[in-house]
């Protein structure tokens, strides 16, 4: 199949996903974009950026997300 290029991927995203779960992501989503364009699973780089709920901010100066109430932890 052609390939002008490689696409690369940044996803940024809560910690706490396992090893296991991330290469899973990766199997899953090269295969996904081979079979739907025009291009190899071999030029589909990703990279995952975890963090935590204090490095996120949606504005206004906040950290909206240590003020979320969160199903199943205790505040």
């Amino acid at each position: 199949m052609p390939c002008d290029g490689l696409l690369y991927i940044q996803i940024t995203l809560k910690s706490g996903r396992k090893t296991s779960q991330k290469k899973g992501f990766y199997r899953a989503l090269a295969e996904l974009l081979s079979n739907e364009l025009p291009m190899r699973k071999e030029d589909v780089f990703v990279v995952l950026v975890d963090n935590e709920f204090e490095d996120w901010s949606f504005g206004n100066g906040e950290a909206q997300m240590l003020k979320a109430p969160r199903i199943g932890r205790d505040l």
